[in-house]
This record gives C-alpha cells, structure tokens and sequence, in this order.
C-alpha cells in the first residue's frame, strides 16, 4: 500500500449524472486499489454523499468484447406470452451504467417502457415490459451501446424480432424427468445433467 494517488483523467457526462475516471496508465497487477470521492456538489451547492469503495485489479487486461451467449427469445419467434421477461445473456460481466442501448419497441418503432436490469454477476440483462404487451402484434428487442467493465463495447448487437400470442403465460412449470435421481451416488465428474 503506497498510498499515492493515481493520475487519471476526469470525464462528466454532458447531463451531469456521470463521472468517469480513467487511469493514465494500466493499473498493477494484483494490487488492492481505493476510490474515494467527496466534496461533491450539485448545480444548487447541495452536497452529495461521500462514497468509498475498493477492487483489486487481475493478472490480465481485458480486450475482449462483450459476446452475446443466449436468449429467451430467439428473432422470428411467434406465440410469445404478453406477460414475457426476456433475459439476454454474455460471456461476461457488464458495465451497469450502459444500459441505455436496451430497446425493446412495436411494430412502428415507439418505446414499449420496460424495466431494465442486470442479474447479480452482471452477464445476464432483464428486459420486463411494465405492462402487458398487446396480443398478435409484432415487436422488436435491441440490445446494443453495452460495455464491460473496461469499456470495450458489445461485439455484435442483439436485434430480435418476435411476434406475440392472444394472452399471458399463467401456468406455472414443472419438472417432468431428470437424469440424475436425488441421492445419486458415483457420479462421473463430467456427466451431462438434464431436467426436462
């Protein structure tokens, strides 16, 4: 622990909300770092609430993209539910504060307002319209803007059309089968478990 400051450089987003802060140089590897932030003010001298948070850095820098894994729904997709909770899933953790790419919009491109948010380990992105969606109609997920943690941004976006069905899904599921009974024992490591 030296406790030097690192030199970096200071961004705020034009609306304000945003403070971004980039180190001049790659930070070391394996070390513990702190950020600490006071002395805040907004555009009425009111004082924001001083915060402190620590990370330690990996042995490697990340340059890979974001890639899109899997979907709820998949483009072209026909009889989805009204009441759909679309999950988007990526091979990594991604940035919370770039969201704003997520759209999920009608057949004559409006916004169909929604809730958007990511899972706990950041890799999956939760699209859940705030009303049902109208039935036999046709809509459209994007899914772009999205950054990791180091800001490298998403490789491809998610475009996926899908058309609804005439109402919600209100049966519950359950599970029909698996392949590993309860209490098995010997196991191989490396066998396939399935649920249907």
């Amino acid at each position: 622990v030296t406790g030097l400051n690192i030199p970096s450089s200071a961004a705020l987003s034009a609306d304000g909300l945003r403070l971004t802060m980039v180190p001049n140089e790659a930070l070391l590897v394996s070390r513990t770092y702190y950020v600490y932030v006071y002395g805040l003010r907004d555009l009425s001298g009111n004082g924001v609430v001083n915060f402190f948070s620590s990370f330690t850095t990996s042995f490697v820098s990340d340059n890979e993209r974001p890639t899109f894994v899997d979907s709820t729904i998949f483009d072209g997709i026909t009889d989805v539910p009204t009441n759909i909770w679309i999950r988007v899933r990526f091979d990594e953790p991604l940035n919370p504060l770039e969201l704003s790419g997520v759209m999920l919009e009608d057949n004559i491109g409006g916004a169909i307002p929604s809730n958007i948010n990511l899972s706990a380990d950041r890799k999956t992105v939760y699209i859940v319209p705030k009303n049902l969606l109208s039935t036999n109609s046709n809509y459209r997920l994007t899914v772009d803007g999205l950054k990791d943690i180091s800001g490298n941004d998403l490789l491809i976006p998610v475009v996926q059309n899908f058309t609804t069905t005439d109402s919600p899904d209100l049966l519950q599921g359950s599970l029909l089968y698996r392949n590993i009974p309860n209490g098995a024992t010997n196991i191989p490591r490396d066998a396939e478990f399935e649920i249907v």
